[in-house]
């Protein structure tokens, strides 16, 4: 008998760590200080809690408040050139940014300051994992758990997956699907391209994938 797949997914608040940005070097301040899960939101949850953005330079809360609110074009793009499917730990991710953000201010002291209301909120998702009471053995029912499942499991077994997996593949479906006898599939979801899309869209990417492959075989 084949392995079963339990999937998981996040239920979790967002807070705010105490940190706050008003100007390039209070940013720089903030890359280094504040807590990973903070960079991990900014990077990643704050993506998917939004509509779909069509212009790269504005693919991260960093290099947005950057761009539109300091209107420092030149480095938002540098900013949002840091793609996290480049690391395997969020602090790679940091420490990219904060060399962006040194190697852009130079030697400056004095930095201009933004009004209150445009400063920039370092958050952080305090998060718990728990079954979602969905096990599956069979690819089909597989299709149909995908179908059931909300954010949070698509962010916990496409996006988290790849900080915490040190195998073969960086999502937690391929490793089963593969397992399974699905390796083709397992291969081409491996592939996708998680920041590219919302949570539902990854999801439905997923499927058709998925679906794609029952058809074939």
């Amino acid at each position: 008998m084949k392995d079963k797949f339990q999937f998981f997914t996040e239920i979790g608040v967002v807070r705010w760590t105490g940190f706050t940005a008003d100007s390039l070097g209070s940013l720089l301040e903030g890359l280094r200080d504040v807590p990973g899960s903070s960079i991990f939101y900014h990077l990643h949850h704050a993506l998917f809690h939004r509509q779909r953005l069509t212009l790269h330079y504005v693919m991260n809360d960093f290099a947005r408040w950057v761009h539109n609110t300091l209107e420092e074009k030149p480095l938002a793009e540098k900013l949002a050139s840091v793609d996290p499917l480049q690391f395997d730990s969020i602090r790679g991710a940091r420490e990219k940014l904060i060399r962006y953000v040194e190697s852009y201010i130079g030697e400056i002291q004095v930095f201009p300051r933004v009004p209150k209301v445009r400063e920039l909120y370092f958050m952080e998702l305090r998060s718990f994992v728990i079954p979602a009471q969905v096990e599956v053995e069979n690819l089909n029912d597989f299709i149909n758990g995908l179908r059931r499942l909300g954010r949070g499991a698509m962010l916990h077994h496409f996006i988290e997956a790849r900080y915490r997996r040190k195998g073969k593949y960086h999502n937690d479906f391929s490793e089963w699907l593969e397992t399974y006898g699905a390796k083709e599939a397992a291969q081409k979801l491996d592939k996708l391209n998680p920041y590219l899309y919302d949570l539902e869209t990854l999801r439905d990417k997923t499927i058709d994938i998925l679906k794609a492959y029952r058809e074939k075989s």
